[in-house]
């Protein structure tokens, strides 16, 4: 039985001045024993790097090691609007799943544009680090172990209804004549009728649905090098999904923000991951058929993620208030798509 997290009833707006005050105070009224020290004990630095929300990590400069309070916790700040992309209600129900399963972090709790949440100790993964070659199998490893998770609900995939949804919601006009312009460049109408036609190539690869993170980007991926230990965080996009769709969609992350697509990782790279994902997930060595087979559902499935978050950049180019040109990334993503929509389609 899942239980809920307390709710403190205020926002923080991440346009004042006193926002790092606002977080040492609603920090040490939720944290167990952080209401004990002064508020200049807390030491709060926002990370960079995500495009959807703010966030940042809360520091008890107090605690030592023998200490069984906890000395970080991270407080998300969601961005303007994104309640009409992401499902918070699901959001907090996979957080206390994926706590209780012992893959995610403790949910402290919720507050009105945000949640406070526990921290992981290691470093988030950068671009470099994915094209480097260095976490290949250790994610494949981990990623298989996340897929093997059984969840209540249904076992249907969300992708299509999903991407349909935030399609619907992509406005005539844009909000200033440069967005616009922007958005212009694109054949709409030809976008919302591609859905169907690559729900329906996808379709027939019948391939399973698997409890999925869908956001495998560098920065939701967090290694401790001393230990090994790994984490994936940031589960707003988390839902069952056809299981090439998480693997293709970590791949095209390899590219970065700045969709330098030349980084996708070859086909030996995609190898060593497979076989370790495969070894794992199914408990026996791969034999060439399967590799070979996952080779293709995986890079026909770059396709839908391309037309995944080119549908959420357009949204998001709408009403984010963050610094980053989302209608621009929507045009490259679906430029993306249909450049090599013809080759991955005839893939065998």
């Amino acid at each position: 039985m899942s239980t809920s997290p307390k709710h403190v009833d205020t926002s923080i707006s991440v346009k004042v001045s006193t926002i790092e005050n606002e977080i040492r105070d609603l920090c040490q009224k939720v944290v167990d024993g952080w209401d004990r020290v002064p508020l200049e004990s807390l030491a709060v630095k926002e990370f960079d790097g995500g495009i959807t929300n703010r966030l940042f990590r809360c520091s008890n400069t107090t605690v030592t090691e023998s200490s069984d309070v906890d000395a970080h916790v991270l407080v998300r700040i969601y961005g303007n609007k994104t309640e009409l992309i992401i499902d918070r209600k699901k959001e907090l129900i996979n957080m206390d799943l994926l706590y209780k399963s012992g893959f995610g972090p403790k949910l402290y709790a919720t507050f009105n544009n945000g949640i406070i949440y526990g921290y992981f100790h290691g470093k988030s993964l950068t671009t470099e680090d994915l094209t480097g070659g260095k976490y290949v199998e250790s994610i494949a490893l981990y990623l298989a172990k996340w897929h093997l998770q059984r969840v209540p609900g249904s076992s249907e995939s969300s992708l299509w209804s999903t991407i349909e949804h935030w399609l619907s919601l992509v406005p005539d006009t844009f909000p200033t004549p440069e967005k616009d312009k922007k958005f212009k460049e694109l054949d709409f109408a030809k976008i919302k009728n591609e859905l169907k036609v690559l729900s329906d190539e996808l379709s027939k690869l019948n391939c399973p649905v698997v409890f999925s993170h869908n956001d495998l980007l560098g920065g939701n991926i967090v290694v401790d090098d001393a230990t090994g230990d790994i984490h994936f965080i940031d589960y707003e996009y988390a839902a069952n999904n056809y299981r090439p769709f998480d693997i293709a969609n970590h791949f095209c992350e390899w590219s970065g923000f700045q969709l330098d697509f030349s980084k996708y990782p070859k086909k030996e790279e995609q190898m060593r991951f497979y076989r370790v994902y495969l070894k794992t997930f199914n408990g026996t060595e791969p034999t060439d058929d399967e590799l070979h087979q996952l080779y293709v559902e995986v890079n026909k499935f770059t396709l839908a993620s391309n037309f995944f978050w080119a549908s959420w950049a357009l949204l998001q180019g709408c009403f984010s208030d963050i610094d980053f040109d989302f209608v621009q990334y929507a045009v490259t993503r679906f430029n993306r798509y249909f450049d090599t929509k013809e080759q991955l389609f005839a893939l065998k």
